[in-house]
């Protein structure tokens, strides 16, 4: 109530001021004093509303948050993986393509270790069944080779 009370006054003051500057001031000087005034009284409109506006704020549920967050790392493996993969996948496309077979997927388990890199299995997905092949991929390659 007091932050009410202060504010009133403050109205009254800026009232009786803008009173005082139309009788004292010459027109072309009133228009910069009544910015000014106009300035303060927003202010002062703002300084009356803060408290109330702080104490909603306040009012508001809080949450907090007790805990650890990891964001996962990409690991330096796991990029060289991916690369790996996404050439060896290009690669294998054009070979399929001279050859004739146009695979609609060609998934590569591969893995990243202190030893090197291990190509664990090739799996191509196919519109059209081809029997056959997988055995002759699995032997031309060196690695196994499932067709779907």
């Amino acid at each position: 109530m007091t932050a009410l009370a202060a504010w009133s006054v403050r109205l009254c003051a800026l009232c009786a001021a803008a009173a005082i500057v139309r009788l004292l001031f010459p027109d072309a000087a009133k228009r910069g004093v009544f910015v000014l005034l106009r300035a303060i009284l927003l202010l002062s409109a703002l300084t009356a509303l803060l408290p109330a506006a702080r104490e909603a704020l306040d009012a508001l549920p809080q949450t907090t948050f007790s805990g650890e967050y990891a964001a996962p790392a990409l690991s330096q493996e796991a990029l060289w993986e991916d690369s790996i993969r996404a050439s060896l996948t290009e690669s294998i496309r054009e070979t399929l393509a001279a050859d004739g077979i146009i695979p609609q997927d060609i998934r590569i388990d591969c893995t990243v270790g202190e030893e090197g890199i291990a190509i664990d299995g090739v799996t191509l997905v196919l519109s059209a069944p081809d029997e056959g092949l997988a055995e002759r991929l699995t032997a031309a390659w060196g690695i196994p080779v499932d067709v779907v």
